[in-house]
């Protein structure tokens, strides 16, 4: 490690207020954007004005997801993975990947995981 003024400089300048952004955690508002990405590729992206329910979330993987493969990777072999939230474990939501089950395979994920969340970084 080398330390050195410049370095020192910048680890003030950094803590600076005119370098620090403010945000707000909770109750500041939000937008919900889903979209789907591949190595490939991106696919398509909606904005979500509601809280997503059952329904609404089958209409996205129908509407959205579905013809984001087919031009992304119209090959097949994909696979989905989802954040794993209540929103998507009901019956109406498991009958639909069951109906589409030949079209990809669905990866397993523990729900909020750190290690494995690529959404966040686009």
């Amino acid at each position: 490690m080398m330390v050195g003024s410049g370095l020192e400089e910048e680890g003030r300048e950094a803590l600076h207020p005119s370098c620090i952004i403010s945000t707000v955690q909770a109750s500041g508002g939000s937008v919900m954007i889903w979209g789907c990405f591949c190595w490939d590729g991106f696919g398509s992206a909606t904005l979500c004005i509601n809280k997503i329910k059952f329904p609404e979330y089958v209409s996205i993987l129908s509407d959205h997801f579905i013809p984001s493969m087919d031009q992304v990777l119209p090959v097949g072999g994909s696979i989905f993975r989802d954040d794993d939230t209540r929103t998507y474990q009901a019956r109406i939501v498991d009958n639909w990947f069951q109906e589409h089950q030949g079209s990809f395979r669905c990866l397993i994920w523990i729900p909020q995981s750190p290690d494995f969340n690529p959404i966040e970084n686009l």
